[in-house]
């Protein structure tokens, strides 16, 4: 089974295609390249270091709830 998680995206370096996200408190570089129009503030779900949809921020938000609720991720 593959698991996406929501983050929010902090910082954006456009020259590699990089930014930095946060899920809960933990930052992590994830790959932009299959995404377009991206910006800092952005929900994104991210899977295997790639950001893969663009998330509105109650979608997140309820993902992370169901996540926790499953034991995955706690807040």
């Amino acid at each position: 089974m593959c698991l996406g998680i929501p983050m929010k995206v902090v910082s954006i370096d456009r020259e590699k295609n990089l930014a930095q996200a946060d899920a809960l408190g933990v930052v992590r570089t994830i790959s932009l390249a299959m995404m377009e129009g991206i910006k800092e503030g952005d929900w994104v779900m991210v899977h295997t270091g790639f950001a893969i949809e663009r998330l509105e921020y109650e979608e997140a938000q309820e993902i992370l709830t169901l996540l926790e609720a499953v034991g995955q991720v706690s807040r």
